[in-house]
């Protein structure tokens, strides 16, 4: 598998993201059961976005750390993110999970978040080769 080779100051939204992204895993993994009085939708929910957010971080902090690696994995991470933000968007709108007040305007929060990593990290991409 050829690999090219990162530099730091390229990486840290990588990292940053992974920061957040991973913090975001851990909270909906352990308040699976208290969100759904806050954010509304089920607790299931935020198991599986924790799950689904556990994986994506794994794929951050090997961009992140590492000096070199697979050519298509940072641009991956990005899509996913704009997959993620449009989601974010798309429930906070059409709200199918019955989110309260404070849920439609966490998954406002959220998508623009998450947009803002897709485009630092893709603008990141863009320069750096």
């Amino acid at each position: 598998m050829s690999t090219v080779a990162t530099r730091p100051a390229h990486r840290f939204w990588f990292l940053v993201d992974a920061t957040v992204t991973g913090a975001n895993a851990v909270a909906y993994v352990a308040l699976h059961q208290v969100l759904p009085d806050l954010l509304g939708a089920g607790p299931a929910l935020y198991l599986a976005a924790g799950a689904v957010l556990a994986m994506v971080t794994v794929g951050l902090v090997a961009v992140a750390s590492s000096a070199s690696r697979p050519p298509a994995l940072p641009e991956a991470l990005a899509v996913i993110n704009i997959v993620w933000a449009v989601g974010s968007f798309v429930v906070a709108i059409a709200n199918p999970f019955d989110l309260t007040t404070a849920g439609v305007v966490w998954a406002v929060a959220q998508g623009v978040a998450v947009l803002a990593f897709a485009v630092l990290q893709l603008r990141v991409l863009r320069s750096a080769w």
